[in-house]
């Protein structure tokens, strides 16, 4: 794992707040992630602080380990292949400049995308999934058809927070430019607890 002083912008999240644990089964993931200091992150931090405390009133909860949106799923290694070479091939794919915008907050059907926020397509965002999805297994599973940046992993929501302060955080989050420098990380992912690892992260521009 690269250390954190080599990103000035980006504290290491690997243990914070979601929990990592061992398992032989995972799968790698290609995650962008914001800066530390960024707006994003700054709300994002004052949410899962409001989620941690209402814990109970989600069923089976868990956090994502980082803010981030999920280009792919499913990225083959070849052998001896490192892991920022695989990073470094897809940045080096993204001819349009960083831009990632954000929809609305909303409650998902499906666990892992129980509270989330939508996030819109952009051509830099098109270009790094379609380089990503070329490393990956052809698999449905592996497919990202709609980005989002989930907020909180949960079999059910037992309570309505809609005006709550955290929510209205998020529910504004549509206005919020994804400021630079961002990073582009290999993440090896639980598929259990959906936490990651971070293998290798690069940063994007």
């Amino acid at each position: 794992m690269q250390s954190p002083k080599s990103f000035p912008h980006l504290e290491d999240r690997t243990n914070s707040p979601g929990v990592v644990g061992s398992s032989d089964d995972y799968v790698y993931a290609i995650w962008i992630v914001p800066a530390y200091s960024s707006d994003i992150e700054k709300r994002y931090r004052k949410f899962t602080k409001w989620a941690l405390s209402h814990e109970d009133e989600f069923e089976d909860m868990q956090l994502p380990t980082a803010p981030h949106v999920t280009l792919a799923r499913g990225i083959n290694l070849k052998p001896g292949q490192s892991f920022v070479s695989v990073l470094r091939h897809i940045a080096s794919k993204k001819v349009s400049s960083m831009d990632i915008k954000f929809g609305k907050l909303a409650v998902g059907d499906t666990y892992y995308e129980r509270v989330y926020v939508q996030v819109e397509r952009t051509p830099a965002l098109n270009e790094l999934q379609t380089a990503a999805y070329e490393l990956a297994d052809d698999t449905p599973d592996n497919k990202i058809v709609e980005p989002l940046m989930p907020l909180v992993y949960a079999k059910s929501v037992n309570h309505y927070y809609g005006t709550s302060d955290p929510v209205e955080t998020f529910s504004s989050i549509s206005s919020v430019k994804w400021e630079n420098p961002s990073f582009l990380e290999l993440v090896q992912v639980n598929k259990t607890t959906h936490q990651g690892i971070i293998c290798d992260r690069i940063e994007l521009s």
